[in-house]
């Protein structure tokens, strides 16, 4: 079965034998205060550093389609709500004039960021225990390094995070609170983006945006695959559950989904990607098109997305290149002259990426491996989809 919070260590698995001795020390630690603050770890799993995918969470029995596979008290679980109680949150955020703020990824990073600064905080040990970087894109020393169209995404986001800091520094000098660093921030915006698990929004106004994340120790050790059908989460009494949509024999790695995602988004989203995700794609712009097949007029109609998949260009690609090549389409999806310049905008792609990976050699951050495994895994897709476009015309 394929990866988890994955691919992303490959040729980094030289782990020091410390840090996998801290990482360990840290879980023990972490089990132990849920115990003392009354979890019961029933589910039969346990945390378990794997080879493919470093930490995650191993079976210690047979697991069925239904089964609980984690249980955490709801005193345990971060959600807005209980964040606000637990900090100086409520009054920071009690001004809601704002139309854009709070969210509930604002109000779930503050909370990290104050708790953290107490040293007496209830969290301390989960805190401790986060991992102290990531590897999303967003942490690359040197954007110029990132390709372009995984670099406009993130300076845009970036852009957004940093309007997001502005605010939330304003209502910290309002209530004489040290503002935060945009380091400290841009960690607890992403501890809080690859660990928040979904949650029944609550009727109270809390923040400007659906306060359906939550963070729930433990369960945050759940890898994802790709070959997962989504799982069913939500409250039982008084305990927030994830029931297992695959079943699993003892000592194997338990997954969850995290969703139909793309490597992109992946990538973005959590710092990793999965090899050969069957819900993988490469997206073009028009003017890509545009740039291979010259047509003698500008063609601005596009009816949605032009992606690529293993099996080639998607519809909305085909019907697209067709008007710039004015194709009739009674019958253009069998053109051999519409599948040949198909194979020329996906060989186009593959020899940009090319020369994107070019840019990436010698040691690289981890951002940046993840980033330039990412282009690798959409090399190897427009390799495939070039050669089913190209067998189709020799028929």
């Amino acid at each position: 079965m394929s990866m988890g919070r994955t691919f992303r260590a490959r040729k980094r698995r030289d782990l020091s034998k410390k840090s996998s001795e801290t990482r360990n020390c840290d879980i023990e630690e972490l089990c132990q205060w849920m115990s003392r603050e009354n979890w019961k770890n029933t589910s039969s799993l346990r945390p378990f550093n794997f080879a493919a995918t470093g930490r995650g969470l191993q079976a210690m029995r047979s697991i069925s389609i239904g089964d609980v596979l984690v249980s955490i008290p709801s005193n345990l679980v971060v959600t807005c709500k209980r964040a606000l109680h637990f900090t100086a949150l409520s009054k920071l955020f009690e001004d809601l004039t704002n139309p854009l703020y709070p969210t509930a990824q604002q109000i779930l990073s503050a909370f990290l960021l104050l708790e953290k600064r107490n040293q007496d905080s209830l969290w301390k040990t989960y805190i401790q225990g986060l991992p102290k970087s990531f590897s999303t894109p967003h942490f690359v020393l040197d954007l110029n390094r990132l390709p372009c169209y995984i670099r406009e995404k993130v300076i845009s986001e970036i852009a957004a995070l940093r309007k997001s800091l502005c605010w939330i520094n304003a209502q910290m000098k309002r209530s004489k609170l040290e503002e935060f660093s945009w380091s400290d921030f841009l960690w607890a915006w992403f501890a809080v983006n690859t660990r928040a698990v979904y949650v029944e929004p609550s009727q109270d106004k809390i923040c400007k945006d659906k306060d359906n994340i939550a963070l729930a120790p433990f369960l945050d050790l759940l890898n994802h695959s790709p070959h997962i059908e989504p799982n069913k989460v939500g409250w039982n009494g008084d305990f927030y559950q994830i029931k297992a949509s695959e079943s699993f024999k003892k000592h194997d790695q338990v997954f969850i989904s995290y969703g139909a995602h793309d490597n992109l988004t992946l990538c973005l989203e959590y710092g990793f990607i999965v090899a050969k995700n069957p819900h993988d794609r490469v997206i073009f712009s028009r003017e890509e098109i545009l740039k291979v097949l010259q047509p003698d007029r500008k063609v601005d109609e596009c009816d949605g997305i032009i992606w690529c998949t293993r099996e080639g260009l998607n519809w909305t690609g085909l019907v697209y290149m067709a008007k710039c090549l004015k194709i009739s389409a009674s019958n253009f999806a069998e053109d051999v002259i519409l599948r040949e310049a198909a194979e020329k905008v996906i060989r186009n792609k593959i020899e940009t990426l090319n020369c994107e990976v070019a840019k990436m050699a010698g040691t690289l951050e981890d951002s940046l491996a993840v980033t330039k495994d990412l282009i690798q895994e959409h090399l190897d897709l427009l390799s495939v989809a070039s050669e089913i476009h190209c067998n189709f015309t020799n028929l």
